[in-house]
């Protein structure tokens, strides 16, 4: 970094001092005199003097003629000069004069203009605020009226339907009460009479009766209803009646008194508008015309003032060439000015003063046109206003009867459709209930839960198992249980095997398997069966064969149940269907199996039904066996039993009814 500068400042040096040398050898110069030829002493002053005087002379001569031209010179500047700044200052005076004169005509026409315009503002803003507090007023007692009397009204008409309401509802209540004590009454001494002698009888004509009670009931709630709604909608389209009459009338009365209030407002505010305008206009027109007259008298002085200043200005420098004449000239010039100034002044104030009065009168017509035109729009706009307002409070009390009507029909329809949801509502709520309770007291009368056995499904349980080893010979024992699990019943099947193997070849010295087979639910009630028509019961079957355990339990050979019920006859038959051959009582005693009986279909013969079941024989093959079933559900929709063959339980089965045919 300092060697850098070090070298720029060497540089700088070298240049400095190269163009010094430059400038020392360029402005270096020689003066060379020529040498004059010699002359005589006399001839030599003769001719000095006469140069001289020579000279004299023409420098006097000369210098004369500058000094007059110079004279002549200034005299020329010095009077322009003074004639530019006369013209100047004249023209400078009159147009302040003229300035000054028009800012202050045109500040006191703005003053007066502000003011007639904020005493008209003033005025109108007091008398419309005065208009629209009476109307405001007037409004607010005439709206206060008609809400009461709607209000009252409508207290009167719903209190009148609900009174209504009430005396339908009693009388109904009383008349079906009555009848029902009527009928029951009737009923019981039928029941009485005819019970020793005809049970079944009695029963029919009781159903048949209910039937026809619950009939008589629904039409007399049908009826009421209809009364009911035909009386709701009559009192709505009554008080709907009242409503919009009431609506109407006032609404009326209101375009009315809004109309009166809107037209004396209207005439208040156009006297008080043309008031205005006329105080305002004669105010401005006063003010223009002082306005004009100080401006014209202020304007005359003023050129005047400029013209004098004028001409005594050019008399002054006049009077440096020629006192007479710029004192002949300065006397004509103030004469003819003090003249002009005069003709001026005159003109001038002719013309401010008609010019004033034109506008006056111009403006005082515009001010009264402006006022007439107002007023008429004014009352036009009221009239229209007050004409539109009616129109519109009509429509709005029109629209407020219909929606009223509307909403009452609405409201009785909704009541009408509430109250029969909320009936609805508790009757599902009731039903619900019950079913929630039956649910509860099936499955403590089936001993299950249905979420732990799914219905309709029949579910193999391993309960217990041991098994001993002697020099390869196993001695064991299994216990399982077969659960079928219906809605209203269970069927379950405890079963035990035992056997004796040996452990190396499988050689089975003795295996069985025995079962016991029991049903349990809600059993149908004896007469709660039905007593007409025809049904099938569908449903599926286990036997002793079955496996409980999960690994081997999915090959199951479970059978299907069809059993068909003639309600008429109160009789029932039927068959269990196998996939595969099923074995009665199978058992193997050295290697070798024995059974009973063989095959895949087990007959259901027909037998009859006995207070809440049915017992019978069943067959196989050539076997013949007994089979048992009982009804469950409240109306026998199920049935669960079993099949035994030489006094063992070889068959778990149950099914569910399809409709009955009549």
């Amino acid at each position: 970094m300092y060697s850098s500068n070090l070298v720029k400042i060497s540089a700088l040096t070298v240049l400095a001092i190269s163009i010094s040398a430059c400038s020392s050898n360029n402005h270096s110069t020689q003066n060379i005199s020529s040498p004059l030829p010699s002359q005589p002493p006399a001839d030599k002053a003769a001719a000095d003097k006469a140069a001289a005087d020579k000279a004299t002379a023409d420098k006097a001569a000369a210098d004369k003629a500058a000094a007059d031209k110079a004279a002549a010179d200034k005299a020329a500047a010095d009077k322009a000069v003074a004639d530019k700044a006369a013209a100047d200052k004249a023209a400078a005076d009159k147009a302040a004069a003229d300035k000054a004169a028009a800012d202050k005509a045109a500040a006191d026409k703005a003053a007066a203009d502000k003011a007639a315009a904020d005493k008209a503002a003033a005025d109108k803003a007091a008398a419309d605020k005065a208009a629209a507090d009476k109307a405001a007023a007037d409004k607010a007692t005439a709206d206060k009226a008609a809400a009461d009397k709607a209000a009252a009204d409508k207290a009167a008409a719903d209190k009148a339907a609900a009174d209504k309401a009430t005396a339908d509802k009693a009388a109904a209540d009383k008349a079906a009460a009555d009848k029902a004590a009527a009928d029951k009454a009737v009923a019981d001494k039928a029941t009485a009479d005819k019970a020793a002698a005809d049970k079944a009888a009695a029963d029919k004509a009781a159903a048949d009766k209910a039937t026809a009670d619950k009939a008589a009931a629904d039409k007399a709630a049908a009826d009421k209803a209809a009364a009911d709604k035909a009386v709701a909608d009559k009192a709505a389209a009554d008080k709907a009646t009242a409503d919009k009459a009431a609506a109407d009338k006032a609404a009326a009365d209101k375009a009315a008194a809004d109309k009166a209030v809107a037209d004396k407002a209207t005439a208040d505010k156009a006297a008080a508008d043309k008031a205005a305008a006329d105080k305002a206009a004669a105010d401005k027109a006063t003010a223009d015309k002082a306005a004009a007259d100080k401006a014209a008298a202020d304007k005359a002085a003023a050129d005047k003032a400029v013209a004098d200043k004028a001409a005594a200005d050019k008399a002054t420098a006049d009077k440096a060439a020629a006192d007479k004449a710029t004192a002949d000239k300065a006397a004509a010039d103030k004469a003819t000015a003090d003249k002009a100034a005069a003709d001026k002044a005159a003109a001038d104030k002719a013309t401010a003063d008609k010019a004033a009065a034109d506008k006056a009168a111009a403006d005082k017509a515009a001010a009264d046109k402006a006022a007439t035109d107002k007023a008429t729009a004014d009352k036009a706009a009221a009239d229209k206003a007050t004409a539109d307002k009616a129109a519109a409070d009509k429509a709005t009390a029109d629209k407020a009867a219909t929606d009223k009507a509307t909403a009452d029909k609405a409201a009785t329809d909704k009541a009408t459709a509430d109250k029969a949801a909320t009936d609805k509502a508790a009757a599902d709520k009731a039903a619900a209930d019950k079913a929630a309770v039956d649910k509860s007291k099936i499955s403590i009368d089936k001993g299950i839960s249905d979420n732990d056995y799914p219905i309709g499904e029949i579910t193999p349980i391993l309960t217990g198992s041991t098994a001993s080893l002697t020099n390869d010979h196993v001695k064991a024992a299994e216990s399982a249980k077969m659960i079928y699990n219906q809605k209203y019943s269970v069927v379950l099947g405890i079963k035990n095997t035992t056997a004796e193997y040996n452990n190396d070849t499988g050689y089975v010295y003795y295996l069985n398997s025995e079962m016991s087979v029991s049903s349990k639910g809600l059993q149908t009630a004896a007469d709660a069966i039905p007593n007409m028509g025809t049904a099938t019961y569908i449903g599926k079957a286990f036997t002793t064969q079955d496996i409980a355990n999960a690994e081997y339990s999915k090959d199951n050979n479970y059978g299907v149940l069809n059993y068909s019920v003639d309600f008429n006859k109160k009789t029932g038959s039927g068959s269990i269907t196998f996939e595969t051959p099923m074995s009665i009582n199978p058992k193997m005693i050295e290697n070798r199996t024995y059974t009973s009986a063989f095959g895949t279909v087990v007959k259901l013969d027909q037998g009859s039904i006995s207070s809440t079941g049915i017992t019978s024989t069943a067959q196989l093959s050539d076997k013949t066996g007994t089979y048992s079933l009982g009804f469950y559900g409240p109306k026998a929709e199920e049935v669960a039993g079993k099949v035994s063959f030489d006094g063992k339980d070889a068959v778990g089965f149950g099914g569910t009814r399809g409709d009955i045919s009549k």
